[in-house]
């Protein structure tokens, strides 16, 4: 307990990572209120009464249009841009959801070109789409013919059910939480976690070897154990601290200048998530982000921690583990994906745990011995397994070192 406190007031007494911790987020998020709080035309107020079930849509609608239009003729600049905004959110919710699946380790031969402007109009998405009527009919006909025990229909037939649970659309109004499920702002979130991870544990083991410290501990066996234990619970409880004030700190910038109404409205109700499968509500949605994102923090200041253990050097480790993280990023954002393996790599890769919102946009699933398993699941699984596998090797890796130790190879003739 006692190198376990050392250990931890040693990591947050250093000030250069908590000084960049702050100074990221201050500067990104009064980027962003600088950009976007200036900008803001629209009050909740007026939205307020087009809100709710998408029953009455065509008399919204047109109501909408009709006061475009007005707005125009007289040229009354905000009413245009409010009843703009209005006939985008509409003319979206009010069409009937697009079934999307996908899988997350191949490319789709025929992927979906949004001509109509049914998800994201005028691009192309790497799933295959369907109607909900059309894959009902689908599936249908896959059972006439005895199929069903194919994986392709037990995937899609688990895509339909998924999706015909959210079938009813809404319209509510929650740019708060759409400016904090933004994917920039999403990345410049991961930016931070990950930076500031990786300056706060790179050090932890390597700090001892420069001070000739680590031999001493790793000369008895309880050293070695209660050093390894303490150097992770602490990396854990630093990189879930990091999490959590990035996340924070965006929930707070978006309050400031939209509001965070809706909290409870369906997930669908989101920009980017107008076609997703999960029937969660806005606020479950970031919960679950949060815990996975939490997950995969833990998980690279593992991986730091094990670098550094081999390597010795703070510095190389940042270069290593930041490469390893953003890496798979500006290969799929600069030169796009375009071989299974790559999609593969990409969506196995750190980043997808620190930055998972993506694969709730809509049905991703992995064949895992024949049977559809959602992705967001297989990558909880997957996370947890990875974690322990990581842990383990840190600990082998501990132990290593001490055999070393115990052979007088590296650091003369101290022994156990």
């Amino acid at each position: 307990m006692e190198v376990f406190k050392y250990e931890l007031f040693k990591m947050f007494s250093r000030k250069g990572p908590i000084i960049a911790l702050i100074s990221l987020i201050v500067f990104i998020n009064g980027f962003t209120f600088f950009m976007i709080g200036n900008n803001k035309n629209i009050s909740y107020e007026e939205l307020k009464s087009y809100e709710g079930d998408v029953v009455n849509y065509r008399e919204n609608i047109d109501k909408i249009f009709n006061n475009l239009e007005i707005a125009k003729e007289s040229n009354n600049d905000k009413n245009q841009y409010l009843y703009n905004y209005l006939a985008g959110v509409y003319s979206l919710q009010g069409k009937s959801i697009l079934i999307a699946i996908s899988d997350f380790a191949k490319i789709e031969e025929n992927p979906f070109k949004d001509i109509e402007g049914r998800y994201r109009g005028g691009n192309t998405f790497d799933f295959r789409a369907y109607e909900v009527e059309s894959l009902k009919e689908k599936l249908e006909m896959t059972k006439k013919k005895g199929q069903e025990q194919t994986y392709e229909y037990k995937n899609e037939n688990k895509a339909y059910n998924m999706y015909n649970k959210v079938l009813d659309r809404k319209v509510y109004f929650v740019e708060g939480w759409n400016l904090v499920n933004n994917q920039s702002q999403l990345f410049e979130e991961a930016f931070i976690i990950v930076v500031i991870i990786l300056l706060g544990v790179s050090p932890m083991f390597s700090a001892e070897y420069k001070q000739k410290i680590a031999p001493i501990i790793l000369a008895t066996k309880n050293g070695r154990k209660v050093w390894v234990i303490s150097k992770f619970l602490v990396a854990s409880i630093y990189s879930i601290f990091v999490v959590i004030v990035t996340k924070i700190s965006s929930l707070i910038i978006a309050a400031i200048i939209y509001g965070l109404r809706n909290g409870n409205a369906p997930i669908q109700c989101l920009d980017d998530y107008s076609i997703s499968p999960y029937k969660f509500s806005i606020i479950e949605f970031w919960l679950i982000n949060l815990i996975i994102c939490i997950l995969g923090a833990i998980i690279l200041s593992v991986l730091i921690l094990l670098v550094s253990n081999k390597v010795k050097s703070s510095m190389i480790t940042f270069i290593v583990l930041g490469s390893l993280a953003f890496v798979p990023i500006f290969i799929k954002e600069f030169f796009g994906i375009r071989a299974s393996w790559g999609k593969a790599i990409v969506n196995l890769s750190i980043n997808k745990f620190i930055l998972p919102n993506n694969i709730f946009e809509y049905y991703y699933s992995a064949n895992i011995l024949g049977r559809p398993v959602i992705y967001p699941m297989f990558m909880i699984i997957y996370g947890v397994v990875l974690l322990i596998v990581l842990v383990f090797l840190l600990i082998r890796s501990i132990e290593n070192k001490s055999c070393f130790i115990g052979r007088g190879k590296k650091y003369g003739t101290i022994t156990q």
